[in-house]
């Protein structure tokens, strides 16, 4: 099936369906254009302007997860010295930073992201929190600290849902995603919880069995979200079309993922695997303090690179939707031409048509109309184009046909020709040059050459050939073996070979002298079953042979073999002429000789001249007495 035309569409119809359709087409361009347009800023809308928006928002609050937790873990220590206070006041510094900077984004986007009051739910409880922490109240300390933990991570994912971050649409940013609003939130409440259980056990210095069996499990959650990580970033990474995701996020995770190996292979030294009563080293804190700085670094990258790839996604977004523009300014545009065409479609057939139709009123068949469609004027040109091919093919033929009784006519002359002029020849030597001269004269072939059949019947020998290489031929006595080549081939069946296509043909001999030969025709020239030599001739073009210079070689070979025969027997009759007369003539002498002597002299010198011998000797025997024979010469 063809693929639909809208040209070839719209050329098929009347010219009243024409206007009908053009005036459809603007149509179409403006209707097919609003859902197009308004679907590029929706997803515009929801995977990038909305999508950026979270990812922005959700900063401060991993960094509140990770302060909140160590401000706690603060507040759990007895100490309190003045460099225990001042780690505190720097923590709640730190903490009131963060919660300030997610207050600034709050009020750019909770309308947008559809949030309420949580961040004003969040500070009333970190002012218990602190307030907790400066009486020294360990149970509300606890209680503010899980509150705000749990309102933080709902935060969280409630920004992840409004701001269609976890519906994110490609691989890249989705594991991106995965990681900055799923995965290392969770990795912090671990270690959190982790933490927490190191800093009872030193405050107890004893370790409970359900505490070092949590230990253990919280260790094993660890590294499973941290093999989750390595396989969705090289998902992301594999995905990247702008490869700029990599190198913000390969080595942070690679630290990280390093920095949580040391920090458990300490609690196992230093925790789990102590039996006897435990001693907690300063390395073990500070280690944990490092783990959620490099935390806080790959959280850095992996939001990094995912506000990069929803920067893209809004740039590639806000490209299609100029695009879409596009194609719909090109649309009417073409609208616009098409209807111009189809204008002008109504005239320029007619024009056309008149003026074919005066040029081929003058003489011109070749020329036609150029149809483009099946409208009325198309029609009214297919119908002229076929009257014109009539005619056109009707003088074709009739040219084809004179040309063919023409070359027919030249053929049958030049055959009659020659076989006129060789049947007056009856030299062999004079009528084989004649023919191959005659035959590359009239037919212009690349090389013509005439073998004869030796009187033994199994050699043919070149008696002439055309131009430098017959004559070089010749002067070798070049000969070929009955049955050998085409040549061999011709005088062993008694019927013509021909070889359009040389290299087609196996057992075909090259000759040296005549490279450039494409195609071969060799035809006995033969009386009857008696073959007298070949006729052979050659070209340099495939093809070069039809059937009707296999019948005129074949007129020639049998014009040149009659000659040929005609010439044997002439001499034949010559030599039994001489044969006879000199017979008489020794008949005469020897009944004019007076002496048996002479008679057999005479008829020895005369058989000798007759057979043309250096020597002859007549003997002649008689019975002797006691009836043996003598010879005498």
């Amino acid at each position: 099936m063809k693929p639909l035309n809208l040209f070839s569409w719209i050329n098929r119809r009347s010219y009243s369906q024409k206007f009908v359709a053009i005036g459809l087409l603007f149509a179409l361009a403006l209707t097919g254009f609003y859902p197009m347009s308004r679907d590029q800023l929706l997803r515009r809308e929801q995977y990038g302007v909305k999508e950026l928006e979270g990812t922005l928002y959700l900063r401060p609050l991993q960094q509140l997860l990770a302060d909140v937790n160590e401000y706690y873990l603060l507040g759990m220590e007895a100490d309190s010295g003045p460099a225990a206070n001042s780690r505190r006041e720097q923590k709640v510094a730190a903490i009131d930073a963060s919660l300030a900077e997610a207050n600034d984004w709050h009020e750019q986007y909770a309308d947008s992201l559809r949030l309420g009051d949580e961040l004003v739910t969040i500070e009333a409880t970190w002012q218990d929190m602190q307030t907790a922490v400066a009486q020294g109240q360990p149970e509300a300390m606890q209680e503010s600290y899980t509150l705000l933990n749990t309102q933080l991570l709902q935060l969280i994912n409630r920004v992840g849902d409004t701001s269609f971050l976890i519906l994110d649409p490609d691989l890249d940013t989705y594991y991106m995603m995965d990681a900055s609003l799923l995965k290392l939130p969770e990795l912090q409440n671990l270690l959190n919880q982790t933490a927490q259980i190191i800093m009872v056990a030193h405050l107890e210095n004893e370790l409970s069995a359900s505490d070092r069996l949590q230990l253990i499990a919280l260790d094993s959650q660890i590294q499973t979200i941290l093999t989750k990580l390595q396989s969705g970033m090289a998902t992301s990474w594999e995905n990247d079309p702008t490869g700029q995701m990599r190198p913000l996020t390969e080595a942070p995770l690679q630290e990280l993922t390093a920095q949580v190996q040391a920090y458990n292979s300490l609690i196992n030294e230093q925790i789990i695997e102590t039996s006897s009563r435990m001693i907690i080293q300063p390395d073990l804190m500070d280690m944990s303090g490092a783990v959620n700085e490099q935390l806080a670094k790959y959280y850095e990258g992996t939001s990094q690179a995912l506000e990069l790839g929803v920067n893209n996604r809004i740039d590639f977004y806000g490209s299609r939707l100029i695009n879409a523009l596009a194609i719909a300014a090109t649309v009417i545009i073409a609208a616009l031409i098409i209807g111009f065409i189809q204008f002008r479609s109504i005239s320029r057939p007619l024009q056309a048509l008149t003026v074919a139709a005066q040029k081929l009123g003058a003489g011109d068949l070749n020329v036609r109309v150029n149809v483009k469609g099946e409208d009325e004027a198309s029609r009214v040109g297919q119908v002229f184009n076929r009257m014109a091919a009539d005619l056109q093919s009707t003088q074709q033929q009739l040219t084809e046909q004179v040309d063919e009784l023409s070359k027919l006519t030249k053929s049958l002359d030049a055959s009659v020709s020659i076989s006129r002029q060789l049947a007056t020849i009856l030299d062999r030597q004079k009528l084989v040059s004649e023919t191959i001269g005659q035959i590359q004269s009239l037919f212009n072939y690349n090389y013509v050459q005439f073998y004869l059949l030796d009187e033994a019947g199994d050699k043919l020998t070149l008696a002439a050939g055309t131009g430098q290489a017959g004559q070089e031929l010749f002067a070798r006595g070049h000969a070929l073996a009955v049955g050998k080549g085409l040549v061999g081939q011709a005088a062993a069946t008694n019927s013509p070979v021909l070889v359009e296509d040389v290299s087609q043909m196996e057992t075909w001999v090259a000759n040296p002298l005549l490279p450039n030969t494409q195609s071969e025709l060799a035809v006995p020239v033969s009386v009857g079953d008696m073959v007298f030599g070949v006729l052979d001739v050659q070209d340099n073009h495939k093809e070069a042979f039809a059937e009707e210079d296999v019948a005129l070689m074949q007129s020639v070979a049998t014009a040149a073999a009659l000659s040929l025969q005609n010439g044997r027997l002439y001499e034949q009759a010559q030599q039994s002429a001489r044969h006879e007369g000199m017979l008489n003539q020794i008949s005469q002498q020897v009944m004019a000789a007076p002496t048996m002597e002479r008679v057999l002299q005479v008829a020895a010198q005369g058989l000798g001249s007759t057979l043309n011998v250096r020597r002859a000797t007549v003997q002649l025997s008689r019975r002797a007495d006691d009836g043996r024979f003598q010879e005498k010469n």
